[in-house]
């Protein structure tokens, strides 16, 4: 999976999320950071 589809699908693990309880928000909301985290240093090196 490239940089764009990784990105797309931590984005999309958000969408949704007024239909789902609100502990498992803070956990899409970490798991988009963590991928937004990793392309940025794959980015800068």
């Amino acid at each position: 999976m490239d940089a764009g589809e990784q990105i797309d699908s931590a984005v999309a693990a958000v969408e949704g999320l007024a239909d789902r309880p609100l502990p498992e928000h803070v956990a899409a909301f970490e798991h988009v950071l963590a991928t937004l985290q990793d392309q940025l240093a794959q980015a800068e090196d």
